[in-house]
């Protein structure tokens, strides 16, 4: 049996809420004589309880209010 570990406050989970995240970064490109920076993202997969998953779901509802 699997189990997993919550990204966020870090107790072991039966069985977990999947999430796809996006994930901000800065990115660098590196040329001759400089460096240029570059915003990009990527999409991350995150294991998360049931607190956790209530938490960031009211978080959102307030947000978009």
């Amino acid at each position: 049996m699997k189990t997993y570990i919550c990204d966020i406050c870090q107790k072991v989970i039966d069985n977990p809420y999947k999430m796809k995240m996006r994930e901000f970064y800065v990115g660098v490109s590196f040329f001759e004589y400089c460096c240029v920076p570059e915003e990009t993202s990527r999409k991350t997969k995150i294991h998360l309880c049931g607190d956790c998953f209530e938490m960031l779901k009211n978080k959102a509802k307030k947000v978009k209010r």
